[in-house]
């Protein structure tokens, strides 16, 4: 029940930008990076008061007009009001806000698993259990009107995309123990696809290698509509799991397997990658480097060579962020299908702006190695909003 309740706040990214589109220049994406946005739209539209709005960003670590920002979220929280269908599963907000305490302040010293292992309800004790059981089986039951109401305004065939990646998002935790898939809202769109391989690995790092050199894959499965289709291979016993996500001119398993499965593999689609940093709020704040993919022999070098560049080039008071290439990569197209931006989603504890990385890319496709323990919110509203091509995307906002 906390991925379902996951997924419905990230749906509802969605629909808070179609609501607010028409009325603010300033938008979601420029003011404040997802997971945080989420923290925020749980602080206002619980009817928090300014000076506690203006406490949780700051603590976040945005001093930028904050009026502004407070008057745009307000809007946002008036029109949250008047959709009372949303205002049942903001019973996370506890779950979001604590979460991200525990992230800011590293206080919660228990793994990750531990961490995120939690349910939505153990961070609060002031919300009576008996009483959020029944919030989120009601949640459960109303969720094909939510989602329909939610997207009302939206173009079907982006909607049903949309959907597609949540049901994507709602299995990542899912168990991997059989073939069986869940069905969700049962959408006569979704295919589901399981095979299986042994893994010989538990190691991630040695998973990793073994995957780009064509090795041993548990099983994957995919999901897809009209024009994309989603494949994830999970590992036994590791936390990595492998995202492809990719026009349907290119679904085939062989063509996956050719460009991602061997380092040549690797290195025939991405042949130039350079680091970039933008902060997410200052924009003027950048600097880029650039390295060739080519000349790296390994793909052991090619991270070390990442993880170096970027410690090398953080910026001030961003230095001690938590930057793993190889254990967390979001590759990201962008408008026009041929460049794609790289997120790792290490981010500072403190608030702090990401670390980006854009690659030349040989084939319109996105693809993501993530950790299977870790949170996702940072990572599902990208992939909703940013890799699709212009038409969609304006249609989305």
């Amino acid at each position: 029940m906390k991925n379902f309740l996951d997924a419905v706040i990230i749906l509802s990214l969605k629909f808070f930008d179609a609501l607010l589109s028409h009325e603010s220049s300033l938008t979601t994406s420029q003011v404040i990076s997802p997971f945080s946005y989420l923290h925020v739209i749980s602080l206002l539209a619980n009817g928090s008061d300014k000076e506690q709005y203006l406490g949780c960003i700051k603590k976040l670590g945005f001093e930028a007009d904050i009026d502004k920002f407070y008057e745009h979220f307000m809007k946002l929280n008036n029109k949250l009001n008047t959709h009372k269908e949303f205002n049942s599963f903001l019973c996370v907000k506890n779950y979001l806000i604590h979460r991200k305490d525990f992230e800011i302040k590293n206080e919660f010293k228990t793994s990750s698993t531990e961490r995120f292992g939690l349910t939505i309800f153990d961070f609060d004790p002031l919300v009576h259990k008996e009483k959020a059981n029944e919030i989120s089986k009601k949640i459960a039951a109303d969720t094909d009107n939510i989602i329909k109401r939610a997207f009302q305004d939206l173009n079907p065939d982006i909607c049903t995309l949309i959907l597609n990646i949540i049901c994507l998002k709602l299995t990542w935790k899912h168990k991997f123990d059989s073939c069986e898939m869940r069905e969700f809202h049962k959408l006569p769109e979704n295919k589901t696809v399981c095979k299986e391989k042994e893994s010989k690995s538990s190691d991630p790092e040695v998973v990793l290698q073994n995957f780009m050199k064509q090795g041993e894959k548990k099983k994957y499965w995919s999901l897809e509509n009209e024009d994309f289709i989603a494949i994830e291979m999970p590992y036994k016993d590791s936390s990595l799991s492998f995202v492809a996500l990719m026009p349907k001119n290119l679904n085939n398993w062989e063509i996956v397997k050719k460009e991602f499965c061997s380092l040549e593999g690797f290195k025939n689609v991405f042949s130039k990658m350079k680091f970039q940093y933008t902060d997410p709020i200052f924009p003027e704040f950048q600097f880029e480097s650039e390295i060739d993919i080519l000349k790296s022999a390994k793909l052991t070098d090619i991270n070390e060579t990442l993880n170096n560049l970027a410690i090398n080039n953080m910026m001030e008071g961003v230095k001690k962020a938590n930057f793993k290439i190889n254990q967390k990569i979001l590759i990201d197209v962008n408008e026009n299908g041929t460049l794609a931006t790289v997120a790792t989603t290490g981010t500072c504890f403190d608030g702090g702006p990401k670390q980006w990385l854009e690659l030349e890319f040989n084939q319109p496709m996105l693809f993501s190695i993530v950790m299977k323990d870790k949170s996702r919110e940072e990572i599902l509203p990208i992939i909703m909003g940013n890799y699709m091509g212009p038409e969609k995307k304006k249609e989305l906002k």
